[in-house]
């Protein structure tokens, strides 16, 4: 990401929320590399919790 991206997405969610998605991303970066080191691996509910593609937010909330 580059500063001109970020200043649009403070622009748009302002600072707090911005400042969370960013420590949100990095704990999740965290978790997947915890999780190669240990060789975890996938569990299989992509399987059966596939979202469609190109599925608008409206129906991905009455799922």
């Amino acid at each position: 990401m580059d500063d001109g991206h970020a200043a649009r997405l403070v622009r748009r969610l302002g600072e707090p929320a911005f400042v969370e998605l960013t420590a949100t991303v990095a704990v999740e970066n965290l978790h997947s590399r915890i999780n190669a080191a240990l060789g975890l691996t996938s569990q299989g509910f992509k399987d059966s919790c596939d979202v469609p593609q190109g599925a608008s937010p409206a129906v991905l909330q009455t799922r």
